[in-house]
């Protein structure tokens, strides 16, 4: 193009301008747009880290659950000091008690007898230590041996040193009666301090 030209195009253009009405809505749509791509901008940067956020709590919390097994180990029982060491396994320790009785010493041998002919003997467990842990249960005819030293037998001072024999009782009202039988004569309650001779 030519400089004359030129200078024509620009002086004739130069005159023209849009209208006040079309700069209004001109500038308010460009506004519109600007304020849309600001908020799609902001909204995905801040939606990104906030669901990692999540993933990372969540997967914290599945993690936790997973190791804890989702349970929670209760206290142990006060009562359960009586009894050393009943090593049973966590699914049957639930609401496990010592064996109470109100009566004198002498009088034990026959409230464990009654209690055992009562038919509330739900498992005895037999070991030659005092682990219970992953004892079998016994045949419940084995009390009757119990039961039979039981009903010959006066209180002792001690029980002597010998071949032991340890019995668990488990009672179905939860009580526990642990018993160490020395060379099939003596009886040691275990946690009791009462020891039983066969007369």
């Amino acid at each position: 193009m030519s400089d004359e030209l030129k200078e024509k195009y620009q002086k004739d253009f130069s005159r023209v301008t849009p209208s006040p009405e079309f700069l209004g809505r001109l500038t308010a749509e460009l506004e519109k747009e600007q304020a849309l791509a600001k908020r799609k901008k902001f909204s995905a940067a801040k939606l990104i880290p906030a669901a990692a956020a999540l993933v990372l709590i969540l997967g914290a919390g599945g993690t936790y659950l997973s190791l804890s097994g989702g349970k929670h180990s209760p206290p142990d029982s006060p009562e359960l000091s009586d009894i050393s060491d009943i090593n049973l396994n966590q699914s049957t320790t639930g609401g496990l008690k010592p064996f109470s009785y109100s009566a004198d010493a002498s009088d034990y041998a026959d409230m464990l007898c009654g209690k055992i002919n009562s038919g509330e003997l739900e498992c005895i467990k037999i070991n030659s230590s005092n682990n219970f842990t992953s004892v079998p249960d016994a045949d419940l005819k084995e009390a009757d041996k119990i039961t039979e030293l039981l009903s010959a037998s006066e209180l002792a001072e001690s029980c002597p040193d010998g071949e032991k024999t340890y019995y668990m009782l488990v009672f179905s009202d939860g009580s526990v009666e642990k018993l160490i039988v020395t060379d099939g004569k003596f009886i040691e309650v275990s946690g009791k301090n009462i020891f039983i001779q066969k007369k």
